[in-house]
């Protein structure tokens, strides 16, 4: 259903950093996909889809295009979950190899922190 939703405003609504329609093939799907299976386990189902779409959907769009495609994303993906719940970060990874950038954590490297 997001597929459809989102190919549907893409060739209506949506616009790119470019002015442009974003074209969203089968490969943006299954990107999207990929990312919901290799991350659930650890932030579970309802964060992983808004990642997942999100990294490979809505990057690329306007500001005013991303808040169209949010609101499809609610409706489709997380079945009215709260938005505002998608956009605190997850608990932190046990032990202290992760640093927290924006919403996300990332594994640290070997290199000092700043």
């Amino acid at each position: 259903e997001f597929y459809i939703a989102s190919r549907q405003a893409a060739h209506t609504t949506l616009l790119d950093s470019a002015d442009q329609k974003p074209q969203y093939s089968l490969r943006t799907l299954s990107r999207a996909c990929e990312y919901v299976r290799a991350a659930t386990g650890m932030y579970g189902l309802q964060r992983a889809l808004f990642d997942g779409f999100a990294m490979s959907f809505l990057t690329l769009l306007k500001t005013e295009s991303g808040v169209i495609l949010e609101k499809l994303m609610v409706k489709h993906l997380l079945r009215g979950t709260a938005l505002k719940a998608m956009k605190h970060p997850p608990n932190a990874p046990q032990g202290d190899s992760h640093v927290l950038l924006e919403h996300f954590w990332v594994e640290a490297g070997g290199l000092p922190r700043i």
